[in-house]
């Protein structure tokens, strides 16, 4: 069963940066979405009588929806197309986030978290395959770098916009804006999205055993196992520290919640360049190199950031570059990951997806016991870095870009 995946020149044409531009905005709109909402929680609880400590569910439902389903919808991908599942993502992305500003039960509220966050799941690992889809190998990591960077750069000017918008406002508003942005998204992308063929089916197997058969397509690979793990320690180690990062300003340097504010801010922006340089460097080194370069740099930051107090420029500028390295390898393994299995590619990109959230999610808890065990940052530099450096082993030893390229040409 082989996957359409038609090349393009080396110049990208105008369908195709028509592609990214869209691809891009659906996927800033889903990260703007997942982040902003942290905000603007205090304001949701009390506006609508719900206790200050349930806040966070309204990002866990949306990232626990996104995390479970988004691996249902990518074998929906490989075989009704990707076109189909991007718009009806939107659909269900624009109805859940217009909702959210809508009611005032909480209950209600969280319910229309989940359905953004449905549509969120079937939205970017389409986009990201239907990129892999078009985009010729020898450029497709700076592609995929340019929605990565969309996806993570969004909140640096968007959350701060919406928080604005709900002190001038209402925080209700931030949602319609948002909701409106998808529907014009839902315009223009049947205007930019080939409708490529799905592979093509055997007419004599239920769509059942289909849908199962993607699944075994993916995991046919043993190469897919051991990328979905470098995703999952790579995003444990870093949120592990990540999660912690304004309690290790605030107990190191004393700093108020807005001078952490802008810090991060600061440490994100450089971050972000991480996924744009990360592509482009996949494309000219290939993902191997650049994935371990990357593993080794995010530990070695992570130990000495751990590790400063005193002065707060050096902790910062480390912190910098420890966000940068990150951002170019999780740039370098999506890509990877796109390549690994061409007939099943959104269901490997669904898989990765979970992995990302699921690394996240336990590198948060495994954190606090560490820091609950020790109150050490040192220590928990050293767990994070740990995380982060097992990927070096799982891609040098484990991968090999000659499989991942017989894939790709198959």
């Amino acid at each position: 069963m082989v996957s359409p995946t038609p090349p393009v020149t080396d110049d990208p044409d105008r369908a195709t940066r028509r592609l990214l531009i869209v691809g891009s905005i659906c996927a800033a709109l889903v990260g703007l979405d997942a982040l902003v909402v942290a905000p603007l929680a205090p304001t949701i609880t009390r506006s609508t009588g719900a206790s200050i400590d349930s806040a966070g569910l309204l990002v866990t439902t949306y990232a626990l929806v996104y995390a479970v389903t988004g691996p249902l919808f990518g074998p929906v991908s490989d075989r009704w197309g990707r076109r189909n599942v991007i718009l009806t993502g939107l659909v269900a992305f624009s109805l859940g986030t217009a909702l959210t500003g809508v009611f005032s039960n909480f209950a209600v509220l969280l319910v229309f978290r989940g359905v953004a966050g449905l549509g969120a799941a079937m939205m970017v690992p389409s986009i990201f395959a239907a990129v892999a889809d078009v985009v010729a190998p020898e450029r497709r990591g700076r592609a995929i770098g340019i929605i990565m960077g969309a996806l993570t750069g969004s909140s640096l000017i968007g959350v701060p916009l919406g928080s604005f918008a709900a002190d001038a406002l209402s925080w209700r508003v931030t949602f319609w804006v948002i909701a409106a942005l998808a529907v014009l998204a839902l315009v223009a992308v049947p205007l930019s999205l080939p409708q490529l063929p799905p592979a093509a089916a055997d007419s004599d197997v239920s769509p059942l055993r289909a849908y199962v058969g993607k699944f075994r397509a993916a995991f046919s690979n043993p190469t897919v196992i051991f990328v979905l793990l470098s995703t999952f320690f790579w995003t444990a180690g870093n949120q592990g520290m990540w999660a912690n990062i304004g309690v290790y300003f605030h107990t190191n340097f004393d700093l108020s919640t807005t001078a952490i504010g802008l810090v991060l801010l600061v440490i994100s922006a450089v971050g972000v360049l991480g996924n744009f340089l990360g592509g482009r460097l996949t494309d000219r080194y290939g993902k191997r190199a650049v994935i371990a370069a990357a593993g080794v740099s995010v530990a070695v930051a992570l130990v000495a950031f751990s590790s400063l107090s005193g002065a707060l420029v050096p902790p910062v500028v480390i912190a910098a570059l420890w966000v940068l390295a990150f951002n170019i390898g999780a740039s370098s393994i999506t890509t990877l990951v796109s390549e690994l299995s061409p007939s099943a590619r959104g269901t490997a990109l669904g898989l990765n997806s979970s992995a990302l959230y699921a690394g996240s999610t336990i590198g948060t808890s495994a954190s606090v016991a560490v820091l609950s065990g020790t109150h050490s940052f040192v220590w928990l530099g050293v767990a994070c870095a740990i995380s982060c450096l097992l990927v070096f082993p799982i891609v040098v030893l484990l991968v090999r870009e000659r499989a991942v390229a017989e894939a790709v040409a198959a």
